[in-house]
């Protein structure tokens, strides 16, 4: 066989390289790679399948002489160039050792060559930037690596004259055919990623036209309402089979085929929703099976589930499904993620709008705390009639009420105080009322918490102390009892402010801690006022005030500060 008709032969195998690309390119590892995310794991398989393509591509070729005319060098230096140190080396040893194993007195150094070539490509990938791959590259270092393996098999094949005859046969052919072999998988590469980068932008410009179209409704917070709103939206502006939103316990919303047994309101019961939730982080699902749908003729086969977040806290999952026949892509990933990104972003914005009234809120309802005129009168009348029967007495109850007022003045640059000056002002509060009512009101104190340690939002106790006084004592008809406790439990400081009063009817107490706190004795507005407080300091998990309350027997009010609260000041 002379040169012209070797060069024949391997261009008629050449499809071979074409199918393989297409081949590999249905592949996620494969793609894992190309887009630079993929995981050791993928990284040894991709190693695998381009030293079996090696193998082939040696199979595919013509002997020649004793020596084989191959299409195996370029099987190497592509996966070099793609897959980087680990894969490029890999696959020449696999491919080159395999060429070794089979025999023939140019199997070293051919064997050999592959090995370099494989080696060379994936420190060279190591060094160059992604965008400066191209097919020139790829046929320069292809070519120059032939080039290497024709002098080896010249320097270390005997003897001498053989190795001679059969390079100045299969030189020009291997040479220029491997070269051109990487140069086309290199291209067609690069017209992959050219078309997953514009793929990329149209999902993109769809993530910020539904988040541009979801701000008015998750600005509100995440709840049914804004969820439903938001799974709709994206359900009309992309093509996944179904879309759903959870918070941390509850289906808040679902869309799409499914949705007569994927209800909303349904508490939370698939085991990679409750993990994303743990752990943060999102995950792909591929099988029905762990979907975790109950169903069996469910038409949900695959889901991304990511996590939404707020100050760092996981707040629910935004959750993309695919229906029977097709699977989650890299696409949907994307979009996925940047959805989730940019809805956790607007919740984020609508905390701290939130916060912001409320600080308005607490800030007037501390100023109206110090002009009261109906706690200032009735201060100052019982300071009165104290003036001639018992002066001393008279002067403490004014010193008790300028440590009020004073107290009321004052505001830190985070908003806390420490515990020991919260409950000096609820001291000097209860110190008047006891004036007023004498004998009515008996205060007990039950404090075992380190001194100095605790800090909590400045008029956080005294108006729940307010109100067990006004709506709880001064609505009953027997003498009263109020007892603060405070107890440190498993690093935290749990407060419980209890009375004896008149209690707080059912009906009022299931929505006392609303955003409205509604309430007929008015007190459900402090109440849900500083359970917002504490929630958006220091975030859900502290914010749950607990009411333990019965008509005509008494109220006890539990809440929770952490030992090193991470507050967030913006």
């Amino acid at each position: 066989m002379d040169v012209f008709q070797l060069f024949i032969t391997l261009v008629e195998r050449f499809g071979l390289i074409v199918a393989a690309c297409f081949v590999l390119m249905q592949l996620t590892a494969f793609r894992n790679i190309l887009l630079k995310r993929t995981n050791t794991y993928e990284k040894f398989l991709i190693m695998l399948i381009f030293g079996i393509f090696g193998i082939i591509g040696t199979n595919a070729g013509i002997p020649v002489f004793g020596a084989i005319a191959n299409l195996r060098g370029m099987i190497a230096v592509t996966a070099g160039l793609l897959g980087g140190r680990l894969v490029g080396t890999g696959a020449g040893v696999i491919s080159g050792g395999y060429r070794i194993l089979l025999g023939g007195f140019t199997s070293v150094p051919c064997g050999l060559a592959t090995i370099l070539e494989g080696i060379g490509a994936g420190l060279i990938s190591h060094y160059i930037r992604k965008d400066t791959l191209n097919w020139r590259l790829a046929f320069i270092i292809t070519f120059i690596g032939e080039g290497i393996q024709m002098l080896l098999v010249l320097a270390i094949s005997k003897p001498f004259s053989d190795a001679l005859h059969v390079t100045q046969i299969i030189t020009l052919p291997m040479v220029v055919l491997n070269a051109m072999g990487a140069a086309l998988f290199v291209q067609i590469i690069y017209i992959f990623l050219k078309e997953e980068e514009r793929a990329g932008a149209v999902q993109a410009q769809k993530a910020l036209s539904i988040a541009r179209r979801t701000v008015s409704h998750l600005r509100k917070g995440l709840n049914f309402k804004s969820a439903g709103e938001t799974v709709n939206l994206i359900k009309e502006v992309t093509d996944v089979a179904a879309v759903a939103i959870t918070d941390r316990h509850t289906m808040l919303a679902f869309t799409g085929p499914g949705e007569g047994h994927h209800l909303s309101g349904r508490e939370i019961i698939t085991p990679a929703v409750a993990d994303v939730i743990r752990t943060g982080t999102y995950q792909v699902i591929n099988d029905r099976k762990n979907i975790g749908c109950t169903v069996p003729d469910c038409p949900l086969e695959s889901a991304i589930i990511v996590p939404l977040k707020k100050k760092g806290t996981v707040v629910g999952t935004l959750i993309l499904y695919r229906g029977r026949g097709s699977r989650v892509t890299l696409i949907d990933e994307e979009l996925a993620v940047g959805l989730a990104h940019l809805f956790s972003t607007q919740i984020e914005l609508e905390e701290i709008e939130q916060q912001a009234r409320l600080l308005d809120r607490a800030e007037i309802r501390a100023l109206q705390a110090q002009i009261n005129p109906h706690f200032l009168f009735n201060a100052l009348n019982t300071i009165v009639s104290f003036c001639r029967t018992d002066s001393e007495k008279a002067r403490e109850l004014l010193i008790h009420l300028g440590n009020f007022h004073r107290s009321s003045l004052k505001r830190g640059e985070s908003g806390l105080i420490s515990l020991e000056e919260e409950l000096d002002n609820v001291r000097a509060y209860l110190m008047i009322e006891k004036a007023r009512f004498g004998d009515r009101i008996q205060v007990s104190y039950r404090l075992n918490h380190g001194e100095g340690k605790w800090h909590l939002p400045q008029f956080t106790l005294q108006p729940l102390v307010e109100n067990a006084v006004k709506h709880g004592l001064a609505m009953s008809d027997r003498n009263g009892l109020i007892t603060i406790e405070t107890a440190e439990i498993d690093g935290d400081l749990q407060i419980m402010i209890e009375d004896n009063g008149a209690g707080i009817p059912d009906a009022e107490r299931a929505n006392i801690l609303s955003d409205r706190g509604e309430s007929q004795t008015g007190a459900g507005i402090a109440l849900s006022n500083i359970n917002q407080r504490l929630q958006l300091l220091y975030g859900p998990e502290y914010g749950r005030m607990r009411i333990e309350s019965k008509e005509g027997s008494g109220t006890k009010i539990y809440l929770r500060i952490p030992g090193n609260p991470i507050i967030n000041n913006s």
